[in-house]
């Protein structure tokens, strides 16, 4: 009960990513401005895949507000969460918010992002870019019901009878504890098996995700900008699964043992 309770907390953390200050380093996506376009390996008037070799110079001048004669770097930065977005402030901390309008409604009346210059606090619309990945590839319904099955199984372990005394034959007591339902056993381990394939399937998805937005956004800008993971989501999203797991292997060594201690006592 312990175990699963562990994981309902890890995954509940993990799910309020991004929504407050304090939670602003549980995020899935990081988006921000390199400040600068790193040479390719190969150059691109000579990478015979690239059809329009101007393009990196393109967004190189995008990414600057279009080579502002006053350069300063852009200190924008986004982080993506399941609920929520946060956007650095330029005098520090995390302006967090459940909805990305009102990010975009912050760079617009601070001007944040931006010193000494006359340009778009966020040239390459990166607040618009977490948005979409937030809204169209993160998914956590399934986290939401994995924990409702946790809480369930939790439930169902909570029934177990506990350590009583009772009068032997010779009428001197003693302590003893029941075995727990055979039908309220298996129910409980099949509710923490569900939890256990959802939050699997959550994590995988989470991680593999994140990889993959921030290989295509750090692509498709030509380095302009970067994205990276959230360390502390997949540690929380993996533990949390690891957990409810261990929750998957006790219940099935109970009910295994209940069973061989049923037979030799019959």
């Amino acid at each position: 009960m312990i175990l699963a309770m562990l994981s309902i907390i890890l995954l509940s953390i993990l799910v309020a990513g991004c929504t407050s200050e304090s939670l602003s380093g549980v995020y899935l996506l990081s988006l921000s401005y390199t400040n600068s376009v790193p040479p390719a390996t190969v150059p691109m008037d000579q990478d015979p895949t690239i059809i329009n070799p101007g393009l990196q110079t393109v967004f190189a001048a995008i990414a600057t507000n279009n080579g502002s004669s006053s350069p300063a770097p852009l200190a924008l930065e986004v982080r993506v969460g399941y609920m929520g977005m946060c956007l650095s402030r330029s005098s520090g901390g995390w302006f967090c918010s459940t909805t990305a309008a009102s990010l975009a409604s912050y760079v617009r009346d601070t001007g944040s992002s931006i010193v000494n210059r006359g340009g778009s606090g966020d040239p390459l619309n990166l607040i618009h870019v977490g948005d979409a990945f937030k809204g169209g590839v993160v998914f956590m319904a399934l986290i939401i019901v994995s924990m409702v099955f946790a809480l369930f199984c939790i439930a169902l372990m909570a029934t177990f009878p506990g350590w009583h005394q009772e009068e032997d034959d010779e009428g001197s007591e003693r302590e003893v504890k029941p075995f727990p339902s055979e039908s309220v056993s298996r129910l409980a381990c099949a509710s923490s098996m569900v939890s256990a394939a959802l939050a699997f399937v959550s994590a995988f998805w989470q991680h593999l995700s994140s990889a993959a937005a921030g290989t295509m956004v750090g692509g498709l800008t030509y380095g302009a900008a970067t994205a990276h993971t959230g360390v502390s989501a997949i540690v929380l999203g993996w533990m949390g699964t690891s957990l409810i797991l261990l929750v998957v292997a006790g219940l099935v060594l109970m009910i295994l043992s209940f069973k061989v201690l049923r037979q030799i006592m019959d």
